[in-house]
């Protein structure tokens, strides 16, 4: 409540809010404005489409963010991390997918072609082969078996790939989404992910550090299930930072297909409407200015006053932060599902998805 000591509009006494006005002091001047109710969470629907774009990216970040991989972008100015990078660029995706918050909440993601590194090292090929049930790349090899050594096999890599500029103490990293159809007609992903330091030294068994490589007809291959995706990156550490090849997540057939039932207007529209909803129209004026006998008088409509489209509550989108480089060490991580988000899939999109299937789920933790 506004108080007025003593004298009139010129007092400097006269403070706080009156009425519909409030009053205030700027460089010594008193300052008249009409209150106005303070809208924290206008939802327009520019940002609701923002947010629904973020659950899917931040669910996917987190579950590829782990201790075997990490991204990697030589763009990234002095004050970003390769995380805040990831984001960067896979907000802008073509083709987005769209999940609800309730999918979310039960870290259920959708991986797409999401860039995982940005670089100057020439880039890696690679597409799934089902036949084969693995991800064949364009790097060539010799046969390997069960006696094959890094030392051998880094003689031998570098001899066939030449054009790739691999050099010594290079690495050769591959990180793997192993999904699996849940009854539920939802995917739920495993994280793999290895790298080899390329040594003419090393005699270490080559199954022991890339275990999920095989060779394909020539060809350097990652045995993976049907609904897998799988990002293979040329990675080399120098004293002026970490240099890669610029690779985004390649999918398999099947996985391309069950992401495209959440690439639809009617998945879009189901995941705004989990976040609340969208302000149809959002009402506002410029505020107008007077001079009266010293008194600067401030005159503005209430900013985003308007009704709404749709009810629900809200909900605004975190924002990411971490740090990353290139590749770490080998070894496999997956995350359990949680039991957050119990209630039934009301509110998602229908999904032509089913079958049987483990019930493994990669994980993703709650939004910051």
């Amino acid at each position: 409540m506004g108080k007025i000591i003593t004298g009139g509009l010129d007092s400097n006494q006269i403070m706080g809010s009156i009425g519909s006005h409030t009053f205030r002091y700027t460089n010594g001047q008193l300052v008249v404005s009409q209150k106005a109710a303070t809208v924290t969470n206008p939802r327009t629907y520019e940002q609701v489409v923002h947010r629904a774009l973020f659950l899917n990216v931040s669910a996917t970040g987190k579950l590829l963010s782990t201790a075997t991989f990490k991204f990697a972008f030589e763009d990234k100015e002095s004050k970003q991390t390769d995380y805040n990078m990831f984001f960067k660029y896979a907000m802008k995706t073509p083709h987005p997918v769209y999940i609800t918050k309730n999918m979310r909440q039960r870290r259920i993601c959708v991986p797409v072609e999401y860039p995982v590194s940005r670089g100057s090292l020439p880039s890696i090929k690679c597409s799934y082969d089902a036949s084969a049930q693995a991800f064949v790349t364009n790097l060539s090899a010799s046969d390997v078996n069960a006696n094959t050594t890094v030392s051998d096999f880094s003689i031998d890599f570098r001899g066939k790939n030449k054009s790739h500029q691999f050099l010594l103490d290079d690495k050769l990293v591959y990180v793997v989404l192993e999904g699996t159809m849940g009854d539920d007609g939802y995917v739920r992903f495993e994280v793999a992910g290895a790298s080899l330091l390329i040594s003419y030294d090393n005699t270490a068994k080559l199954s022991a550090v890339l275990p999920l490589m095989k060779v394909v007809n020539g060809k350097i291959a990652f045995t993976a299930s049907a609904y897998s995706c799988i990002a293979v990156l040329h990675s080399r550490p120098t004293e002026d930072g970490v240099y890669v090849s610029p690779q985004d997540l390649v999918l398999s057939d099947d996985l391309k297909t069950y992401a495209a039932t959440f690439r639809t207007a009617e998945a879009k529209d189901v995941s705004m409407k989990s976040l609340g909803g969208w302000n149809d129209s959002l009402i506002g004026s410029k505020a107008s200015t007077s001079l009266n006998n010293g008194v600067v008088v401030r005159d503005s409509m209430d900013e985003g006053a308007g009704s709404s489209s749709s009810s629900g509550s809200s909900s605004s989108s975190g924002s990411s932060s971490s740090s990353g480089s290139s590749s770490g060490t080998g070894g496999s991580s997956s995350s359990g599902q949680g039991s957050e988000g119990s209630q039934n899939n009301q509110d998602e999109p229908s999904n032509p998805s089913t079958g049987g299937g483990g019930t493994s789920s990669g994980g993703t933790g709650d939004e910051g």
